[in-house]
Parts: structure tokens; sequence; C-alpha cells
């Protein structure tokens, strides 16, 4: 697929960079980026996956939800738009800023028939809530070294079960996700 957004780059040098997130885990899947930009790939794309989850739950709150949704951030320096392409994976496309939007939009209606024809068409396993929320308490707690050890003394959990989350009972995970508000300092976590 690289080479393909590659080709498709030639035609438009504003382009910078093409991320693909899977969901719901907002793992970099794919990348394909300049020379000369550089880019921390793999956190960025879990940044955009997980903006677009912020966005669901945006849009959810005001019963607004849509099949299509694309964020566009404009900045002094670029212009990114995130679209999500079937349910689990993202598109995002890094161009330089003040591109003409017509031709940003034309190029990603592109980039996506290119992710379109290349993704696996497999779904995405599921995971499990507890799981999902290990790994947020991991990314965004300010101490990753020891949020579980943290969540174990609160929960009453064992540290060995927090290390494999699939396992908790759904008590557990209510438990987990309530300690997780707290840890963070959340009112409530989206997944």
């Amino acid at each position: 697929m690289r080479n393909q957004i590659g080709e498709l780059a030639e035609e438009l040098p504003s382009l910078r960079a093409v991320l693909i997130t899977a969901m719901p885990d907002c793992l970099l899947f794919d990348d394909w980026n300049r020379s000369d930009v550089s880019l921390e790939a793999e956190r960025a794309a879990a940044y955009f996956g997980d903006l677009i989850r912020a966005n669901h739950a945006g849009l959810k709150s005001m019963d607004a939800l849509t099949d299509k949704m694309q964020v566009t951030v404009e900045s002094d320096d670029v212009l990114i738009v995130i679209r999500e392409i079937r349910d689990n994976f993202v598109v995002t496309a890094v161009f330089d800023a003040g591109s003409p939007l017509g031709m940003v939009r034309l190029f990603v209606d592109r980039i996506l028939s290119v992710a379109d024809k290349n993704l696996p068409t497999r779904e995405v396993q599921e995971r499990s809530r507890g799981a999902m929320l290990v790994d947020f308490m991991r990314k965004y707690a300010a101490d990753p070294h020891a949020v579980l050890k943290r969540a174990s003394l609160r929960t009453g959990i064992s540290l060995s079960k927090l290390r494999s989350p699939a396992e908790l009972s759904e008590d557990q995970v209510e438990k987990l996700e309530v300690v997780a508000q707290e840890l963070l300092g959340l009112d409530h976590i989206n997944l």
C-alpha cells in the first residue's frame, strides 16, 4: 500500500504523510511519509484514533451520529484530514498548511480508495473491556510503570489478574473502571 500511496503523493507534493490506524485499539497498521518529514507514526496513529473515538462520543451525546465522519485539523504548519474507513480503520492524511481544500478532498478520496482495496477484510477481533481499561491506564497515567500496582491495591484484584485483563469478571471490570477514573482524574472513560 505504501508504494501506491507514494505514487499518489508524486501528483500532490503537499501531501506529507498518511497513517492508517487499526481500531478499536488505535494501533498503527501502516504508514507512508515523505523522507524529509519527521513523524512518530505509532504515537500519531494512536492519537488520531483516539480523536475519532472522542468525536464519536461527542456526536453520540448530541444524538448526531453519522456513518461518515471526517475530522479536519488546521494549524499554521499542517492540514490534517482524519476519516474512518469501514468500522475498523482510520486513515489520516497530513498536508502542508494552505493546501487547497478541494484538492485535499479529492486526494483523500483517492487515498481512501487505495486503502479500501488493500486493507484486510476480516473484522478486527473485539477486545474485552478489561483489556481496554488496562491499556488506557498504561497509556494515560502519569506513572504508567506503577498504575497497575495502584489499581491492584485499590480494587483488591491481584496484579497477575490485571496483567491478564481478559479474564476479569464483570464485577472486577466495574471496580477497575471506577479506580481508573479516580487514578486518571476523569469523570468517565469512553472506550
